[in-house]
């Protein structure tokens, strides 16, 4: 059964020009200035009753040193975007290129999230005998363009031919991992300016529907089963025109063994644009300080392993689903200045197992974050 769990708006300072191109938004977060902040503490050290975790704004080895992380991001590089859709819905309409069409990118991924999506775990069982996810997304307002696939194991996972501009279609089947696409709509308002109609996603093991109007900034999980299997849903709206920075984190959230009570552990993962193209690295620590605060810290990463922010913020677990919750915070420059705001949802495993994260982040001068 769905369960909704709120949504953390922070008040963000300081504005970053970056340049951004239509709905793909390739726009990576603000780098460092001057000043000081931080400390001189390792990752291995990091301490959560210090101010970002008394870490040093220093920079890291690509991908923090982890292989696993860095292989993800090099299997998310290989895919290859598709703007077809986009360009053929423009072609065929102009008029959805217009500036009050509102553009929404929403990423939705399904099967077992919590898993680990390694090549050697995907291979032990074919394709053919996972899960079933074969279905549809659609809008009822304006038009829907796949921009991307996610994990699909081709030529067995495939998108469908399109059968109108309204619905996007593929075959998908997962076992110990998952797969998914992201999608751009254009939406266009009516003669009082307000965006209507709904978005529903289709398949076997799930069917939902949100309106358009409460896609932006949406974070939600939703689980189907007791096997680990559920869909991701996050999306937002992006400024065509606009120069602010935003787009999508996952990764993974992991519980330390030690404790079992899932109120302490890692975290790890990658910053991606509202493409889904992956432009860096997070990493950290979450758990609760002598305060009995519930606080995690990290640092923030280019692809090349420079320093783009130091990271903290709050968690906070769901009161009626066992491991899951969500997190909110910010990143902050060398000077202390907060110039971006993250957020999202995450589930853990008490046994110390790989959880995930799924979310967004945003530069201070966007919106809904």
């Amino acid at each position: 059964m769905k369960t909704r769990r709120p949504i953390f708006l922070l008040s963000l300072i300081a504005l970053l020009a970056i340049l951004a191109a239509g709905c793909s938004n390739d726009s990576n977060p603000a780098t460092a200035n001057d000043g000081e902040i931080g400390g001189a503490n390792a990752m291995e050290s990091l301490d959560l009753n210090a101010s970002y975790g008394g870490l040093s704004y220093s920079d890291e080895a690509e991908a923090f040193g982890d292989a696993a992380l860095l292989s993800d991001a090099m299997m998310a590089e290989d895919l290859s975007l598709d703007t077809a859709d986009e360009d053929s819905l423009v072609d065929d309409d102009p008029g959805l290129d217009r500036p009050e069409v509102q553009r929404t990118y929403v990423r939705i991924l399904w099967g077992q999230l919590d898993g680990t999506p390694r090549d050697s775990v995907r291979s032990t069982l074919p394709p053919e005998m996972g899960l079933d996810w074969t279905g549809t997304v659609s809008v009822t307002n304006g038009a829907i363009a796949l921009s991307r696939v996610i994990r699909f194991e081709r030529p067995f996972d495939h998108r469908l031919p399109r059968t109108d501009r309204q619905t996007v279609g593929w075959v998908s089947r997962t076992g110990p991992h998952f797969d998914g696409i992201l999608v751009c709509i254009f939406s266009k308002p009516d003669s009082t300016g307000r965006i209507s109609g709904e978005l529903t996603f289709r398949t076997g093991p799930l069917t939902q529907t949100f309106s358009l109007a409460e896609l932006h900034g949406l974070d939600e999980v939703i689980p189907v089963d007791d096997l680990g299997n559920a869909v991701s849903f996050a999306s937002r709206v992006i400024d065509p025109k606009g120069d602010c920075g935003e787009g999508f984190l996952a990764g993974y959230w992991r519980s330390t063994p030690d404790r079992g009570d899932g109120n302490g552990g890692v975290f790890r993962g990658l910053v991606m644009n509202a493409r889904n193209h992956p432009i860096g690295f997070l990493m950290g620590r979450y758990g609760i300080n002598d305060a009995g605060e519930r606080v995690f810290a990290g640092k923030y990463i280019g692809r090349n392993g420079h320093i783009r922010g130091l990271v903290e913020g709050s968690w906070e677990p769901s009161v009626d689903q066992d491991g899951m919750g969500n997190f909110a915070g910010h990143w902050a420059l060398r000077n202390g200045d907060r110039v971006g705001g993250l957020r999202g949802e995450y589930k853990s495993r008490a046994d110390g197992g790989l959880g995930f994260f799924h979310g967004q982040w945003a530069e201070a001068c966007a919106e809904g974050i």
